[in-house]
């Protein structure tokens, strides 16, 4: 080789390495465009939810916003944790800008511009129940599909290109487009799906052949044979195996036959099985985050609690229901017989506005229905259900036969209880407590009768316990004891689920029953029953008379009822709104409402925040910086105040244990707490002694056996323990929680101490 050759040879390979970076950063723009209409595309998908077309521009304006946004971050080498700061400031100008853009100073996002945002999500989350595709595309909605759309394009674009996955990069769009095709109109079925489907093929083949780029060795061995022949090859395979799916797809047999699993539900017009959520569970978000949304109205001769079902099956964890439900039309039959005493005929008209529930109101026991078929009716509970996936918008007509019952006829229920009521209303599961049966015997050692029994437990509740809608949900066996022993202190759920088991552990037939109370009448007669009417109370079966209702939340009380469980009504004013007497008690959790005219509607529903009050909001209003600095204050506050807090309440939690089986549950929590923090948490189904004999546990800390031993003898032991066993269970807390700590790096137990999210409790 000449030397001319020799250096016409060392000049031709920096060329070709050049031209192949400038095709890897073509080939990197391509990527990320491709990726950009994925995302596109999946957004278009959404349109089988709406009528008309008018989202898209807003949302895809989200949704590019998004990647334009995380494609700059990355450039700017901005670190992943200021990224997610980044991202979430982002997002509430582009939402602003697209959704709200009536609301900004300039362009600039203010305060105010916050709260439209914030009105929007929360009646698109209202609103979701009760609409059914294809809706009316109101701004409610398009803002949470302007914020689905960006939150999509952030986390595909940090799937992609921060952490390298391709396939990751393409789920949070499938699920979006999932989302849609699920909930949507059968409508262009075929059309969306094929035009997602050409989205993605394009990303993946152009990703492949980025990955291969990023290999000079592709590029300098195989000149010939690069990126371009993988995507015209792979564009040619799936382009032809994309034709054939949308054209002949729907050609092959059995492709037009109904589903051999009907996932959206019955079609047919008697359900023979539905899979439902308890009631019970959406009791805390209807009381809190639903509390003065009017769920329903009811025109009725007298008040009364507006029954949704009972649940007569309580597992240690839930109580729950399953019920035989028939259509119902006219006279209904009764399960429990006509009872004693004078009855109260009770005419009602129901009109169901945002109630989803498929169990529709009405005052027990309902006798006759009126209304539109495809109703059904379960006789041993009472309840009345649609067939329909939810009740809101049915108005119907009901009758119910109420029991005018006193004291003195209810003692007199001393006969026997019906095989088929003992069978399946006193069963309570293996693991239940012995020392909530020991309890519970306590309370009602003195009543002779079933009724005087009943009515001990439901005024023990009412007179050493407090009514505080701040408690969390649940009514477990451990949530039971620390309710019961410990806390003292909850919302309906608690105390209608803790007096039903309590009943059934002295011989009481008692069930749940789950619905509203009577709500705030009008001047018309017509009660307005809002979510913080949501409630549940238990019923006890006394021979003769059938489910009697009793009341053991504290600050409520059953309209008519008195003369019987001893609460006096509580007085409510006319007009809609209930007096100071029905407050939830303090401590608890409300929402407020604004005055009515201090918002505009527009032609479509829609709150106009640009309009009326809007001018006043811009005025005193804050710049955006202003509260993004209040929102970052009151983190550094949370996490200042986590450690602080835990200790309070440990330190309250040790105070409220009174006797030393107490202070054995209390050291259980503690080390439990402790394990479940250094990754050994207890799952749901093990017992005590299954989770300190699992290896992870005993290795961690040897002490839990000790612990397990005495939960064990103060849960079941009808004397309890003693003091010596109360001080050894603190001891061998002590240990878990110091051998948890020794093996813990400073910086993790760092994190512990200022983690404010609450921790799990065995």
């Amino acid at each position: 080789m000449t030397a001319a050759a020799a250096g016409a040879g060392a000049t031709i390979l920096p060329r070709r390495r050049a031209s192949v970076g400038v095709a890897g950063a073509q080939l990197g723009t391509a990527v990320e465009v491709a990726l950009v209409v994925v995302t596109i595309a999946a957004v278009a998908g959404l349109g089988r939810l709406f009528t008309d077309a008018r989202f898209l521009g807003p949302v895809v304006g989200a949704a590019v916003g998004g990647h334009v946004i995380a494609a700059a971050a990355r450039r700017l080498a901005v670190p992943l944790w200021l990224f997610v700061i980044v991202a979430a400031v982002g997002g509430f100008i582009v939402l602003a800008w697209v959704i709200e853009p009536a609301t900004t100073s300039y362009g600039i996002p203010w305060g105010h511009s916050l709260h439209a945002l914030g009105d929007d999500l929360s009646r698109a989350w209202r609103q979701f129940g009760d609409a059914a595709a294809p809706a009316v595309a109101t701004r409610a909605f398009i803002a949470s599909c302007a914020l689905a759309g960006y939150v999509t394009a952030i986390i595909a674009d940090t799937a992609a290109f921060r952490i390298g996955a391709t396939f990751e990069a393409v789920i949070p769009a499938g699920t979006l487009f999932v989302f849609g095709a699920a909930l949507g109109a059968d409508r262009h079925r075929v059309a969306f799906s094929a035009l997602f489907l050409l989205a993605v093929l394009p990303f993946f083949l152009l990703r492949s052949a980025d990955r291969r780029a990023a290999s000079s060795t592709w590029f300098v061995g195989r000149a010939a044979g690069g990126p371009s022949t993988l995507v015209r090859g792979g564009a040619g395979l799936g382009a032809l195996a994309l034709v054939l799916a949308v054209l002949f797809g729907p050609l092959l047999p059995g492709a037009r036959s109904r589903p051999l699993l009907s996932w959206r539900g019955n079609s047919g017009s008697s359900p023979a099985a539905r899979v439902t959520v308890s009631p019970l569970v959406t009791i805390k978000k209807q009381l809190v985050e639903q509390s003065n949304v009017e769920v329903f109205t009811v025109k009725a001769d007298r008040p009364a609690y507006w029954r949704l079902t009972s649940l007569e099956r309580f597992d240690g964890d839930i109580w729950s229901s399953q019920g035989t439900y028939r259509p119902a039309k006219g006279d209904l039959p009764i399960a429990d017989g006509p009872g004693a005493g004078a009855k109260l005929t009770v005419k009602q008209t129901f009109g169901i506005s945002a109630l989803s529930s498929i169990w529709l109101p009405v005052a027990y026991r309902p006798t006759q229905y009126s209304g539109p078929s495809g109703v059904r009716y379960d006789r041993n509970s009472g309840s009345l259900l649609t067939e329909a996936d939810t009740s809101a918008g049915l108005t119907y007509a009901t009758t119910s036969a109420l029991a005018d019952l006193n004291a003195a006829e209810l003692s007199g229920a001393v006969g026997p209880v019906p095989a088929d009521v003992t069978a399946t209303y006193l069963d309570l599961p293996g693991s239940f407590p012995g020392r909530i049966t020991t309890l519970a015997r306590s309370i009602t050692a003195g009543a002779a009768t079933p009724y005087a029994k009943a009515k001990a437990l439901q005024d023990w509740f009412r007179g050493n316990f407090t009514y505080d809608e701040s408690v969390g949900p649940g009514h477990d066996d451990n949530a039971l004891v620390r309710f019961l022993f410990l806390d003292r202190r909850g919302y309906c759920e608690q105390f209608a689920g803790s007096y039903a088991a309590m009943a059934r552990a002295i011989g009481l037939p008692a069930r749940v029953a789950v619905g509203f109370r009577e709500g705030s009448p009008d001047a018309n007669g017509t009660y307005h029953v809002l979510g913080r009417d949501a409630h549940a109370w238990p019923e006890v079966f006394l021979s003769g008379f059938g489910w009697v209702a009793f009341e053991p939340t504290p600050t409520r009380s059953i309209p008519g009822a008195s003369s019987y469980t001893g609460v006096m009504p509580e007085p409510v004013s006319a007009g809609g709104s209930t007096t100071a007497s029905t407050a939830p008690a303090a401590g608890s959790t409300t929402a407020t409402t604004k005055p009515a005219d201090a918002k505009a509607k527009d032609a479509n529903g829609d709150v106009n925040l640009g309009t009326g009050a809007g001018s006043h909001a811009r005025r005193t209003g804050r710049p955006v910086v202003v509260v993004l600095l209040a929102v970052l204050a009151a983190a550094i506050l949370m996490l200042v105040a986590s450690p602080g807090g835990r200790w309070l309440s440990r330190r309250r939690r040790r105070a409220a244990a009174a006797t030393p089986a107490d202070r054995v549950v209390v050291a259980w929590d503690d080390a439990t707490e402790w394990l479940g923090l250094a990754g050994h948490a207890r799952q749901r189904w093990e017992t005590p002694h299954e989770y300190a004999r699992r290896p992870d546990v005993h290795q961690a800390a040897s002490g839990v056996a000790v612990l397990a031993d005495t939960l064990t003898l103060a849960s079941w032991s009808v004397d309890g323990v003693e003091d010596h066993a109360a001080r050894a269970a603190e001891s061998a807390s002590a240990d878990v929680k110091a051998a948890v700590l020794a093996t813990t790096p400073r910086r993790q137990r760092l994190r512990w101490a200022l983690d404010p999210r609450p921790r799990a409790r065995g």
